[in-house]
C-alpha cells in the first residue's frame, strides 16, 4: 500500500521502471515542448507590437488574448477632390478615372456642372474643373483665374459631328456640310434631292450660352452658312447675305438641348401631316464625336454623321482651389500618362497618341479618312461672339402686325398690287418666325359710311401652341381673302395695337409693333388727331415695358414724313419701301431688326 502513494515522477525516474517501458514517448514529449516554447518566445513580441498599435486593447487583461489581424490597416485618405465636367463627357470621364487609385485612395470625385455655369463663377464646393474647351476657362471671371494659376495642357479632344437619321443623310450625300447651308439659306429645298414632302431642315443644337460643344458647334455653322464672316450682330439698314444666312440658320434651330445627349431626342420618329408632310421637317443634331459613337453603337445603321470643319473640343484641367492642387497635379499626371492616354481612349475619345477606330466609326458612318487629328484652336472670341449671336438671335419676338387694308391697297405696286406685296410679306415673316415667337394681327380700314374699322383679328399667342396653330392657320387665310376697301383710321389703328402689346406685355420676349400702311390717316370719322396720338404714346422707349415701334410706308406716294415723325417720338424706325425690292429688304429688317 505505501509504494502505491509514491509519485509518479519518482517512478519514472526508477532504473527498474525504465527498464521496463520504452524510451520514444519521453522524446515526443521533449520535442513537443521545445515547439511549445519556441512559439511563445515569438509570439510575445508580436503581441507587444500589436498592443501598441490597437489602444484600444490596452485595457485588457494579461490573459485576454487580442485576435490577430487578417489584413493590414486602411490608409487615411485626403478627401477627393470634387471636379466639374460637362453633363455630356460625364460617363466617359467618370470611366476613364475608375480605375485611378494611387496609394490606395480615390484620385477625385466628379460632378456634373454646365461649362457656363462655373465660368461664370459658380464654383462653390469644387476643387477642379475639366471643361469641354480650355478657352472656355478664359471666359472665367478674374478672381476664378487668379486661383486657377498655369492652365494644363490638353490631354484629350472630340471633334463636332452633324449627326442625322440614315435616310436624311443618304438624300445629303457625301458632302452635307455644304448642303446644309443652302437648306438653311433657302437656297435649296429638300424638293432639290427629291424630298419635298419632308417640308423644312430643321436643327437640334446644345445651348450654346451652356455648353461649349453648341458655342463651338454654331460657331462652326455661322462660318459655313454666311461665307466664313464672323458676325458680332445683325447690325441695322437692309440685311447682307451673310446676316441673312446667319438668321435663318437661327431659324432652323428647332430644338436647343441642355446636353449633348439631348440632342439624340430630337432625332427620330417625325409624324407627316394630312398633306404628307413631316412636322418640323427631318432633323439633324450637333454632337461630339464620341457621343456619335456611344449611340451608334446602340442603334447601328440609324444614324449618320459627318464631320463639322474645325470644330474640334479640347479637355484639359483647371484649378480652382489652391490647397488641392498637388491632388489635381496627380490627376493631370494620370491623364497624361500612358494609362491614361488609354483610358481615355478606351472612353471614345481622342488622345495625343490615338484615336477609335476605323470599325467605330465606320459604326455611325463617319469617314476616319476624313478628319486630321490635329488639334484646331478656337479663338475665345469666335465661342463667346457664336453664343451671344444665338443668344440676340433667340430673344423670341411678340409682334403684333397693324395691317392698312384700305382701298388704296389695291393700286399697282411691281408685279401685282400693294395688298399681293404685303401678303408675301407676311408669309414670308410667318416662314421664318421662330419657334415660340408670339404673333398678332390688326387690320384697319374704314366701312362705306365712313365709321373706322379697327380690329384685333388675331391677339397675340405663341405660333406653337394649339390655339396659335389655329390661329395661323385662319390668319393665313385671312390675309389670303381679304378685299381691300375705304378710308385709312391710321393714328386709332397704332393706338389699339399699342395698348394690346402692353396688356399683353412680356418680359421674356421682344415686344414690337409693326404698321404697314401706304396712306396717311383719313377717310374715317371720329379718327383721333396726331397730337392726341403722340400723348399717348411714350416719349422715347418705356424703360419698364419697352415696346419697339417699326413703320413701314408702302409705295412712291405713302406719307412717309409722318411716320419718320412717329418713329422719333418713339425711337422707333421708320422705313419707306417705294419698290417690291425695298420691301423685300425692309421684311427682313422687320423680322430680324
Amino acid at each position: 500500500m505505501k509504494e502505491s502513494n509514491v509519485p509518479r515522477r519518482a517512478a519514472l525516474e526508477e532504473p527498474s521502471n525504465s527498464a521496463r517501458r520504452p524510451w520514444w514517448p519521453l522524446v515526443a514529449l521533449l520535442v513537443v515542448a521545445a515547439l511549445l516554447a519556441g512559439a511563445l518566445a515569438i509570439w510575445r513580441p508580436w503581441q507587444k507590437t500589436a498592443d501598441t498599435a490597437s489602444p484600444q486593447e490596452a485595457g485588457t487583461t494579461s490573459t485576454a488574448a487580442a485576435p490577430a489581424p487578417t489584413t493590414p490597416p486602411a490608409k487615411e485618405c485626403a478627401p477627393a477632390p470634387l471636379i466639374a465636367v460637362s453633363q455630356d463627357l460625364l460617363e466617359p470621364l467618370t470611366q476613364a478615372l475608375a480605375g485611378h487609385q494611387p496609394d490606395g485612395c480615390v484620385g477625385a470625385e466628379l460632378t456634373a456642372r454646365a461649362d457656363a455655369d462655373v465660368s461664370q463663377g459658380n464654383t462653390a464646393g469644387l476643387a477642379g474643373w475639366i471643361p469641354t474647351d480650355e478657352t472656355w476657362l478664359q471666359r472665367a471671371t478674374p478672381e476664378m483665374v487668379a486661383t486657377m494659376g498655369a492652365q494644363a495642357q490638353p490631354f484629350a479632344s472630340s471633334p463636332l459631328v452633324l449627326v442625322q437619321e440614315k435616310v436624311v443623310a443618304e438624300a445629303m450625300g457625301t458632302s452635307p456640310v455644304p448642303i446644309l447651308g443652302e437648306l438653311v439659306t433657302g437656297a435649296k429645298t429638300w424638293a432639290t434631292y427629291g424630298q419635298e414632302q419632308w417640308g423644312k431642315f430643321r436643327l437640334a443644337l446644345p445651348d450654346p450660352g451652356a455648353s461649349a460643344v453648341g458655342a463651338v458647334g454654331f460657331g462652326a455653322m455661322m462660318h459655313q452658312v454666311s461665307g466664313g464672316a464672323q458676325l458680332t450682330d445683325l447690325g441695322s439698314g437692309p440685311l447682307t447675305p451673310a446676316q441673312l444666312a446667319v438668321g435663318q440658320l437661327q431659324f432652323s434651330v428647332a430644338e436647343v438641348t441642355p446636353t449633348v445627349e439631348g440632342v439624340f431626342g430630337a432625332l427620330g420618329d417625325q409624324a407627316a401631316d394630312s398633306r404628307g408632310f413631316a412636322q418640323g421637317g427631318p432633323r439633324a443634331g450637333v454632337v461630339t464625336e464620341q457621343a456619335a459613337l456611344a449611340v451608334g453603337a446602340q442603334r447601328p445603321g440609324e444614324l449618320v454623321a459627318h464631320y463639322l470643319p474645325g470644330a474640334e473640343l479640347r479637355l484639359s484641367l483647371g484649378a480652382l482651389d489652391a490647397e488641392r492642387g498637388e491632388a489635381l497635379t496627380a490627376l493631370g499626371s494620370y491623364l497624361s500618362s500612358e494609362a491614361g492616354q488609354a483610358a481615355l481612349t478606351e472612353a471614345g475619345l481622342r488622345t495625343a497618341s490615338a484615336a477609335p477606330s476605323a470599325e467605330q466609326l465606320s459604326t455611325v458612318g463617319l469617314d476616319a479618312a476624313a478628319y486630321v487629328p490635329s488639334p484646331v484652336g478656337n479663338s475665345v472670341q469666335n465661342i463667346v461672339t457664336s453664343g451671344q449671336t444665338f443668344t440676340s438671335l433667340t430673344k423670341r419676338n411678340s409682334t403684333i402686325m397693324a395691317l392698312d387694308i384700305s382701298g388704296s391697297m389695291m393700286q399697282r405696286f411691281g408685279s401685282g398690287t400693294r395688298i399681293d406685296a404685303l401678303r408675301q410679306f407676311l408669309a414670308g415673316g410667318m416662314a421664318l418666325a421662330a419657334p415660340g415667337d408670339r404673333a398678332g394681327l390688326l387690320t384697319f380700314n374704314s366701312s362705306p359710311t365712313d365709321e373706322m374699322q379697327v380690329n384685333i383679328v388675331m391677339p397675340l399667342m405663341p405660333n406653337n401652341s394649339p390655339e396659335g396653330l389655329v390661329a395661323l392657320g385662319q390668319y393665313a387665310e385671312l390675309v389670303g381673302s381679304v378685299q381691300p376697301s375705304g378710308g385709312t383710321p391710321l393714328y386709332n389703328a397704332i393706338d389699339v395695337a399699342y395698348q394690346h402689346a402692353i396688356d399683353n406685355y412680356d418680359p421674356k420676349y421682344s415686344n414690337r409693333i409693326v404698321i404697314i400702311t401706304d396712306g396717311s390717316n383719313r377717310d374715317a370719322n371720329g379718327s383721333m388727331t396726331l397730337e392726341q396720338l403722340m400723348e399717348k404714346l411714350p416719349r422715347g422707349n418705356d424703360l419698364y415695358q419697352p415696346v419697339g415701334f417699326t413703320f413701314v410706308a408702302v409705295g412712291p406716294e405713302a406719307d412717309n414724313a409722318t411716320l419718320e415723325k412717329l418713329a422719333a417720338h418713339t425711337s422707333g424706325v421708320a422705313l419707306w419701301a417705294k419698290t417690291e425690292a425695298d420691301l423685300t429688304n425692309i421684311a427682313q429688317l422687320a423680322q430680324f431688326g
